[in-house]
């Protein structure tokens, strides 16, 4: 009988020890079994692991994130070691400035999180870039516009602004599905030294005065040129100057240079080429290397590009010359486009991975992303060309859609221009290119 109780005894006792451990192993109320391990890891090994984030202001940890306060959703949530795919569609300067931020990211953050990039596949013969979105099975998208097919999958990144543990408790009235890092714009370039040699006191402000003062330049020279160039990341030459002109080339989920705006746009300038005002719409490289030689008055171009002018007069006639946004007619826009960034559907983990490097990415990365491709930094508060066009600007129609589809339009408007080509049947004949390839093919 002694040895029976003797036996209960210790059987209890066994079951309460067994209890009190279970009671502290167990997460705290909201807290998920995943924060909760990483707790105890961060606890064992002295170890916080940390978001990187512009600036150096405190930055929360796994820890932190684990006790933060109830209200936050993502609060539980615990980014350490979490990997992500990141796919962009470029190539040439910003596909290796990208690849060298990534890279910085990898090295830095100290929440261990880790960004695999990969990029387009550029040319006749690539899929579909929805086709390779897909495939990649990629969490974060850079360029210049998600394509159509994707816009309503994109993630709301409000709640990650909102967050009072991952960012700075920013709140957003509306979703927010695509996030402007950096834009380029179409730009006028002048040669100042001409200018003033023809007593031009200022670049034109207007359409119209650009036009007017295109011909005035002189013999052996020209008053205006834009280049046959596609790059992504750049806007549409046909599509910012029909936007400079008070049009639009958008028309719904399609494109069309079937409207008003665009047959002035072009007629106009067919008659500039036709007067001598004009040259032939050429590769960037002879407007550049023309410019240089100090034989071009006004450029339409790429705000990206001003390295390549600037080294281009150094090495030509040496004078003075600027860049400034594009001239509008009343009713004008400034078009832009750049680089943006999308979250895709993952995991909230893996989603959470993806905000951090994008916040990241707003910060002192960008500043060096911007140094190496020309961009300008989406920064409504900045001064020179982002202030100048920030009031009045639309984003790229055509930045959606492949560089077989933009090819129509610079084709199109470039045998209006310099081929003397009949303004209404080519933009009709081009408009109706356009929507069977983006229907068919897109």
């Amino acid at each position: 009988m002694i040895r029976y109780r003797l036996f209960l005894l210790l059987f209890s006792v066994a079951l309460l020890v067994s209890a009190c451990r279970q009671d502290q192993a167990a997460p705290p109320d909201g807290a998920s079994p995943t924060t909760a391990a990483a707790s105890d890891s961060a606890d064992a090994s002295g170890d916080e692991r940390t978001p990187e984030g512009a600036g150096t202001e405190d930055r929360p940890t796994a820890e932190a994130a684990a006790s933060a306060t109830p209200s936050d959703p993502l609060a539980a949530l615990d980014p350490s070691d979490a990997r992500i795919l990141l796919f962009h569609e470029y190539d040439g300067a910003i596909a290796e400035a990208l690849t060298t931020r990534v890279a910085a990211f990898n090295e830095e953050n100290l929440n261990g999180i880790r960004v695999e990039v990969v990029a387009a596949e550029q040319g006749a013969e690539a899929a579909p870039l929805v086709d390779q979105i897909e495939a990649a099975e990629a969490m974060l998208f850079l360029g210049a516009a998600l394509p159509p097919a994707l816009a309503d999958r994109a993630v709301d990144v409000a709640p990650y602004f909102a967050s009072t543990t991952w960012s700075d408790g920013q709140e957003i009235d509306e979703p927010q599905t695509t996030v402007p890092l950096l834009f380029a714009t179409e730009a006028l370039y002048y040669n100042a030294d001409l200018m003033a040699e023809l007593g031009i006191q200022a670049p034109p402000a207007s359409w119209d005065e650009l036009l007017t003062l295109a011909c005035e330049a002189g013999e052996n020279r020209y008053g205006f040129a834009y280049p046959y160039q596609l790059n992504r990341g750049e806007p549409s030459h046909s599509a910012a100057l029909v936007a400079a002109n008070g049009g639009t080339v958008a028309d719904g989920d399609t494109l069309t240079l079937d409207s008003e705006a665009a047959r002035a746009t072009f007629g106009a300038l067919q008659a500039l080429y036709r007067d001598g005002c004009m040259a032939p719409v050429v590769e960037r490289q002879l407007v550049i290397d023309n410019f240089g030689a100090g034989t071009m008055l006004f450029v339409a171009d790429s705000s990206t590009q001003q390295a390549a002018y600037g080294a281009a007069v150094e090495a030509g006639y040496g004078g003075a010359w600027e860049m400034v946004p594009l001239p509008l007619a009343e009713g004008g826009q400034y078009l832009t486009t750049g680089i943006t960034a999308s979250v895709l559907p993952s995991s909230d983990v893996e989603q959470l991975a993806s905000w951090l490097f994008l916040r990241w990415l707003q910060g002192e990365a960008r500043d060096r992303l911007a140094e190496a491709t020309g961009l300008i930094a989406a920064d409504v508060s900045a001064t020179g060309m982002s202030a100048a066009v920030a009031g009045e600007r639309q984003a790229d129609p055509t930045a959606p859609f492949s560089d077989d589809v933009r090819a129509i339009l610079e084709e199109a408007t470039a045998q209006i221009v310099d081929q003397n080509a009949d303004v209404e049947m080519t933009l009709t004949d081009a408009t109706r290119e356009l929507q069977y390839w983006i229907r068919e093919k897109e």
